[in-house]
């Protein structure tokens, strides 16, 4: 499939129809569309930082840049964010390197699916964050750029090999991340249901958003490779960024559960302690 990049901002233009006569009124907001490339906003050594770190990320997955360019933007205010569209596929995984400056002060990159849910999430501890995502599907997915002040900044797409996961020795497909998963839910959350799709995996760590609601107790259920990963850890925040569980598991399967007092985005990463990857991560929740 030809890969392609679109540059899109949700400043942009908002179309809103009023009830009077059903005319439609158009606001537009001052912020800036992301161009890829423009000239005004590119600045070598953020591309530089973006590109090295996404380059390093995917080497031992033969990484490339995808389509050998770099997305670039600027937020006029606190806070603000900017949005692109990228084309993945299903076959690939995909590093993205985003750096700001002092001014930015901090960089989050986030990933929406097709479908505009939240598949991936990272906030640097600094000017510059690493992303690593492997859709489930192909399409055009939502990169979203925020900064914790406003400034320019710089995200750089590399696109390397998906690792297919190991058959088991004993070919028994219930030792599959997926089975294995499910058959946790089943031990440790009876009548709680899969939320969403599974969250795939493959770096040290990798970290991801999901939405909670108030009142309802969730399971962050996941699971490694057989033979392959041979300690999984998991670790849970809250909307504040507050982390609220951990579970350092001892094998390739591990849980840990949360009753939300609030409703929101929370983040939760796996971590290979020992081994290494695949593994998938699953969301069950009960009322």
């Amino acid at each position: 499939m030809r890969s392609s990049l679109l540059a899109f901002s949700s400043f942009a233009v908002l179309s809103v129809v009023t009830a009077c006569g059903g005319h439609r009124r158009h606001e537009r907001n001052t912020e800036p569309v992301a161009v890829i490339g423009a000239p005004a906003q590119a600045d070598a050594q953020l591309d530089s930082i973006a590109d090295s770190n996404a380059k390093a990320a995917s080497v031992r997955r033969q990484g490339a840049p995808l389509n050998g360019q770099i997305l670039h933007g600027e937020t006029l205010r606190p806070g603000g964010s900017q949005e692109f569209r990228v084309q993945l596929d299903a076959e690939h995984c995909y590093w993205f390197g985003g750096a700001t400056n002092e001014m930015g002060q901090k960089i989050t990159l986030t990933v929406y699916d097709p479908k505009g849910q939240e598949v991936g999430a990272e906030k640097g501890k600094g000017t510059d964050a690493l992303l690593e995502y492997c859709p489930a599907t192909d399409g055009v997915f939502k990169i979203e750029s925020k900064l914790a002040h406003h400034g320019a900044f710089s995200i750089a797409v590399y696109q390397g090999t998906r690792l297919t996961p190991a058959t088991p020795p004993t070919g028994d497909p219930g030792q599959t991340p997926e089975a294995l998963i499910a058959k946790e839910a089943l031990a440790a959350a009876p009548g709680a249901k899969q939320v969403g799709t599974f969250f795939e995996g493959t770096a040290d760590q990798t970290s991801w958003s999901t939405s909670l609601t108030k009142g309802r107790c969730y399971w962050f259920i996941g699971a490694g490779t057989p033979g392959k990963t041979k300690k999984l850890w998991l670790y849970v925040w809250d909307p504040a960024n507050k982390r609220i569980t951990e579970n350092k598991g001892e094998s390739n399967v591990v849980t840990a559960g949360h009753c939300a007092k609030d409703t929101g985005m929370f983040k939760f990463q796996a971590k290979v302690y020992s081994g290494s990857g695949p593994y998938k991560v699953a969301v069950y929740e009960k009322e």
